[in-house]
C-alpha cells in the first residue's frame, strides 16, 4: 500500500501449507495481489523465490482471507463479515500474550 497498490487488489490469506501431499500441514500467511476483482490472486510468499498464481500453489489451501475492507473464506469466496469485528477476538488473545510477556 506504501506503493500505491490499493487495499482492495491486496488480501492476507491464512492458508494450510503441505510441501507434499500426505504430508503435515502448517498454518502459513501469505499476501494475495488481485490485478481485477473476481481473478485469480498473484501470491507472494516467502516460502519461494518468486510469485506465482495461486494455481500454480497447488501446496496451498486458503481457509480465510481479509484486509482493511473485508473478511472472506478462503481467497475469493463469500464475505465473512467485517474484519475489524471478526478478528478482535485474536487481537484480545495477542494483546493477553503480550502483556503477559509470552511474546514480544
Amino acid at each position: 500500500m506504501a506503493l500505491g497498490v490499493p487495499q482492495e487488489r491486496l488480501r492476507l490469506i491464512y492458508v494450510m501449507f503441505s510441501a507434499a501431499p500426505n504430508e503435515l500441514q502448517q498454518a502459513h500467511m501469505v499476501l494475495a495481489y488481485y490485478q481485477f476483482p473476481d481473478v485469480e490472486p498473484y501470491i507472494l510468499d516467502n516460502l519461494i523465490d518468486d510469485v506465482r498464481l495461486a494455481s500454480y500453489r497447488p501446496d496451498l489451501e486458503p481457509i480465510f482471507s481479509f484486509n482493511g475492507e473485508g473478511l472472506w473464506w478462503g481467497s475469493q469466496g463469500n464475505e465473512a463479515g467485517n474484519p475489524l469485528a471478526s478478528l478482535s477476538p485474536w487481537r484480545r488473545v495477542v494483546s493477553k500474550a503480550k502483556n503477559q510477556g509470552f511474546i514480544d
